[in-house]
């Protein structure tokens, strides 16, 4: 119990530490340095991602990340290519989907 509390306020003695420091570079101007605190802050609450590094960017991480997630396509391709399959399926997809309902329409508009 002791032991979380200590490091509860071990956290908040250095978020309070990047706030005054954000704080003072806002009023000095410095935007550089308050960026830079504001993304310790973020670092220390668990909000900052690190860009990945294989040359991708951070959305296209969170984009290959949610096109592998749907179960359509391998895992590792490169992004180009999951796009691609993905939009592939989909638009075969919307096909029988739209087929079903042409045929529905003819078959509810048939003489019986």
């Amino acid at each position: 119990m002791a032991k979380k509390a200590t490091q509860k306020s071990e956290f908040q003695l250095r978020k309070d530490q990047l706030e005054d420091l954000q704080q003072r570079a806002n009023e000095t101007g410095d935007l550089r340095a308050e960026l830079d605190a504001i993304k310790e802050i973020n670092k220390l609450c668990g909000l900052y991602q690190e860009p990945v590094d294989n040359g991708e960017s951070t959305e296209g991480a969170l984009a290959r990340a949610h096109l592998e997630g749907t179960g359509l396509v391998e895992k590792g391709l490169p992004l180009e290519e999951l796009a691609r399959r993905i939009a592939f399926i989909l638009s075969n997809k919307c096909d029988e989907t739209k087929g079903t309902k042409e045929r529905k329409k003819t078959l509810a508009g048939a003489p019986r």
